[in-house]
């Protein structure tokens, strides 16, 4: 039975949202300052355990929408308790039916609401398919874990235009810098799941940071959306350095211990790990120095100004300045590279010889499936854009898509073989 009162500024709403205090299950008082009684409604019934009703206050009159259970929370409820105009969530659905207004006796009102309540679950309304027709509804926010400037930064600005366009709506790139990535990873694990926040988090950030850190977040804490790029590493120095090659490398190091420097954008993050790996592999890492930085870009504003002597990071960062490559982390040597020898050239050996920044985009674990199909096309019609392919061209980005079931499966494998390396590395 579904039964409908109205009540002098008062808002009855009703269901099982965790909102409702303990006691308070089958009705929830909100006050509505502002309101006259004849723009005030109330439901009581049984409806779907995974659907809320709520009511929209408009000038016009009351309306009606209908929320999945996750995203009726409680601040948006309480936004009507402090006389706003209506509860704001990100999916409210197009569903919003005037009910009541000045000119329309409580009794048709009451009949009316009763209908379309009635006439909505007979016919299976599904909160979760309007989520999904009606996303985006506002911008999608892209998290670089890093400062502007860097790898990380580059890669989502080339990416975020072809992904808006994909989406139909809105994107826009932000950076949140500290903690070797953990900062951003660290703030986002813990935010709404509802498809507006996404970060770009590299191999080290979701698989190896948690390993070596106490962080709040780790192989459970995400939805993983898609993968999109895994470039090989490389060591590279400023183009008038005096290391022309490995051999400069071991000569002159040996030479002057402790007077050399290589930076990174973090302890643990990749280009830590490129850097530990190349001079642990060369049987130099007791004898140079660390400088760690919150982001590859101020690392590489000290690597042009000849504060530090060595950074390593992929080759979309290496084209952004006038430096030189000496070793490449892959299997076989770069195209644009040709005379760069691999890291088993150089005499590196496994596991320390290959090193690749993958990365993609995950969001806070509970994404409705619904959601994470919208944003998994939408990567995958974005990463194969011309204009994004063109990109990947142009600063060496090795493309390497996954939608969401595969790239999570692989982000858990890599969770488990990269302990190995974490051990290799001595973090």
């Amino acid at each position: 039975m579904t039964r409908l009162t109205v009540t002098p500024r008062r808002l009855f709403l009703v269901g099982e949202d965790a909102c409702i205090p303990a006691g308070e299950r089958t009705s929830h008082l909100l006050a509505v300052p502002g309101h006259t009684p004849a723009t005030a409604a109330a439901l009581a019934g049984v409806y779907p355990s995974n659907i809320i009703l709520t009511i929209r206050f408009r000038p016009s009159g009351v309306s009606l929408a209908f929320l999945s259970k996750k995203e009726a929370k409680c601040q948006d409820q309480y936004l009507l308790a402090n006389g706003q105009q209506g509860i704001y969530s990100p999916y409210m659905p197009r569903l919003r039916l005037v009910l009541y207004n000045e000119q329309t006796p409580i009794r048709e009102a009451e009949m009316r609401l009763k209908s379309i309540i009635m006439g909505a679950l007979a016919t299976g309304l599904s909160a979760n398919i309007a989520l999904a027709a009606d996303f985006p509804q506002r911008p999608v926010n892209l998290i670089a874990p890093f400062n502007a400037g860097g790898g990380t930064d580059l890669l989502l600005r080339g990416l975020a235009p072809h992904f808006a366009e994909a989406l139909d709506g809105n994107v826009f790139v932000s950076n949140m810098a500290g903690g070797s990535g953990t900062v951003a990873a660290s703030a986002l694990q813990g935010r709404r799941p509802d498809g507006y926040q996404l970060g770009y988090f590299s191999v080290t950030v979701s698989t190896i940071q948690p390993q070596i850190k106490d962080v709040p977040y780790g192989v459970e804490s995400w939805t993983p959306i898609c993968s999109i790029a895994a470039s090989p590493t490389l060591l590279f120095v400023k183009d008038d350095s005096p290391f022309k090659s490995v051999e400069d490398l071991t000569t002159m190091i040996t030479a002057n211990p402790g007077t050399y420097v290589f930076g990174s954008s973090g302890p643990g993050a990749i280009t830590h790990l490129t850097m530990v790996s190349a001079f642990a592999g060369l049987e130099l890492l007791d004898k140079v120095k660390h400088l760690p930085f919150r982001g590859s870009g101020p690392a590489i504003k000290e690597l042009t100004a000849g504060r530090i002597h060595f950074f390593g990071d992929t080759e979309l960062l290496l084209k952004r300045g006038d430096f030189r490559p000496l070793i490449v982390f892959n299997d076989t040597r770069l195209a644009n590279f040709p005379t760069t020898p691999t890291a088993a050239e150089a005499g590196i050996a496994a596991p320390l010889n290959e090193l690749y920044l993958w990365g993609g985009l995950f969001a806070p674990k509970g994404v409705e499936p619904e959601v994470v199909s919208v944003l998994e096309k939408a990567c995958e019609q974005a990463v194969t854009s011309d204009g994004f392919q063109k990109f990947a061209r142009d600063s060496g980005t090795v493309i390497h898509y996954r939608g969401a079931a595969e790239f999570d499966s692989f982000f858990r494998a890599q969770y488990k073989v990269n302990k190995s390396l974490i051990e290799a590395a001595g973090l």
